[in-house]
Order: structure tokens, then C-alpha cells, then sequence
């Protein structure tokens, strides 16, 4: 989804560069690929699918099996949009 990403903003592709010693190294655009990864996620588990699971108690692992992804895209969509606390207070709860 990252790579779609890419398109839909219209990035720049990386390229390929030799360095002195001959070896070739390919350029990064650190902005390029928050922002791509960040689109990417969000297309994959898009707010209204994952905040009202997060705000009834379902867990990080619980929302990867569901929309098959990894527990990390996850945890990064509920810090990225700011629903962190309210996901540890739900979680607080349950226990």
C-alpha cells in the first residue's frame, strides 16, 4: 500500500547514484516515505473502521488479525491520529 502511496501523491522515484568506490546507492526521501507510509495506513485501517474498535476494548493483536496486518501498522494508526490514550484507557479497563 505504500508503494500506491507513492503514486496517488505523485513522489518522486528513487534513484540510483554509484558512490566513489563503484558501489551503487539508492537515494531516500525521508519525508516522501513517512508520508507514504502514513497514506498507506490509513488507507489500510482507515478511522472509522479502527477507532470505535479501540474505544469498545479490542486490542492492538486483536485489530491485526481482523484487518490482516501487523501489529505495528496498527499500534502506529492509534499513535499517529492521537488515539493512544484513549486505547490505554480502554485497555485499563478490561484489566
Amino acid at each position: 500500500m505504500e508503494e500506491i502511496a507513492h503514486m496517488h501523491l505523485g513522489h518522486s522515484p528513487s534513484g540510483l547514484t554509484r558512490s566513489g568506490d563503484g558501489h551503487r546507492i539508492r537515494s531516500y526521501d525521508k519525508q516522501q516515505e513517512q508520508d507514504a507510509y502514513g497514506v498507506g495506513a490509513a488507507a489500510l485501517l482507515p478511522w472509522g473502521a479502527f477507532f470505535p474498535a479501540i474505544n469498545g476494548g479490542t486490542t492492538i493483536e486483536d485489530l491485526a488479525e481482523r484487518y490482516e496486518l501487523s501489529p505495528e501498522v496498527v499500534r502506529y494508526r492509534i499513535q499517529i491520529t492521537g488515539a493512544y490514550a484513549v486505547y490505554r484507557k480502554r485497555q485499563m479497563r478490561k484489566r
